[in-house]
């Protein structure tokens, strides 16, 4: 078992005061400073020349993020560029799952969007942020490296998720945004899944995601995308297709031939979540919860954190109620619920979760292409 301290944190203020708030935390919890901190002995200090490509970058598409990391150097008495979201922001690998069902085929009629999210517990902050920035969207999710997003709700009940496509990170340099910058953004600024495709469209990647974004109006896109290609596919109320799914590659015609680093693994959960739910018919919460928690390969749920692929938590976003399920980790953790009618209390709250570790089978990371 793995113990890992999981925080759920509420600020309110200017992007600049919100930073200021995440300092403050810093130096009170010892774990968190050395987490934002943080530098791998593989790690290369960022060439200056990319660093102020990075930071000009940052503001030119969520100038917030910069402001953010000002307020929080200012408070640990350290350059902006010592905080580990720049030197992140240049390389990456990760994995997870994703879905979307439309609200003709779920209990509650509500548009769901669900996913469960693997990767390493002493890289990831274990964030669930609920944040309320002057100029922007309210916004709760699951924080990537204090800053970033990698999944979340906003005010305006849009939701987004994302994977790796192509797993692990080819090396593009520092020509193009971390997709935690371009979901931040998304969550700060849009409200229906058609603004969130312009922004996702107009922001260079430097890496090869997928994305899923609902919406209030029964809209879901999944959006996959290359440093050079994108594509996407939206389904509304009345599509006939119910379902969008991704895993860790793509299935959208026209990247099909840009799949490289396919697992078998990652066909199976993509082709689990469509035979689960292949039918148009009526699904429940607990029936999407279940697939959600169900240990691999029954379900999406795994235990290999070591490996990179260890679920951290799950969470399903219900748009027209504006809601969120979480059940943090892999293991002992129950199902709760937050809304931005009833938000957690401002302020910083841990909360202690153990983590089933294990080792894969060779065969887990068996390539087929």
């Amino acid at each position: 078992m793995i113990h890992k301290d999981y925080l759920n944190i509420s600020f309110k203020g200017s992007a600049y005061e919100v930073g200021r708030k995440f300092g403050e935390l810093a130096v009170q919890n010892k774990a968190f400073k050395e987490f934002i901190l943080y530098r791998p002995d593989f790690a290369k200090d960022i060439p200056p020349q990319a660093l102020n490509h990075i930071i000009k970058f940052i503001d030119k598409y969520c100038l917030n993020i910069n402001e953010e990391i000002q307020g929080m150097a200012d408070v640990l008495g350290v350059k902006p560029e010592e905080i580990s979201y720049y030197l992140f922001s240049y390389k990456f690998k990760g994995a997870c799952s994703h879905f979307g069902l439309s609200r003709r085929c779920t209990e509650n009629n509500h548009t769901l969007l669900a996913r469960s999210y693997e990767f390493s517990d002493e890289v990831t902050d274990c964030i669930f942020a609920d944040i309320e920035e002057e100029g922007c969207a309210r916004t709760m999710g699951f924080a990537s490296i204090v800053f970033g997003r990698l999944d979340g709700m906003n005010e305006h009940g849009l939701a987004v998720t994302m994977t790796a496509g192509i797993p692990p990170l080819e090396e593009f340099g520092a020509e193009g945004s971390m997709f935690w910058t371009v979901l931040r953004r998304v969550l700060d600024t849009c409200k229906t899944v058609h603004e969130a495709w312009d922004v996702i469209n107009r922001i260079p990647s430097g890496f090869c995601p997928t994305y899923l974004v609902a919406d209030q109006q029964g809209d879901i896109m999944l959006v996959e995308q290359t440093p050079d290609k994108i594509k996407r596919k939206i389904i509304t109320k009345e599509s006939p297709d119910h379902l969008l799914a991704a895993t860790n590659h793509f299935n959208l015609e026209g990247m099909i031939p840009l799949r490289k680093h396919v697992f078998k693994q990652s066909i199976h959960r993509y082709e689990k979540i469509l035979k689960t739910f292949e039918k148009d018919k009526t699904y429940t919460i607990e029936e999407i919860q279940s697939l959600l928690s169900t240990r691999y390969p029954e379900g999406l749920s795994a235990p290999y954190f070591k490996e990179y692929f260890g679920s951290l938590w799950s969470c399903i976003y219900d748009c027209e109620s504006r809601t969120i399920r979480k059940r943090m980790g892999n293991h002992s953790t129950d199902w709760q619920q937050v809304s931005f009618d009833e938000p957690i209390q401002e302020g910083v709250h841990i909360q202690p979760v153990e983590l089933m570790d294990e080792i894969a089978s060779e065969t887990f990371w068996e390539k087929i292409s």
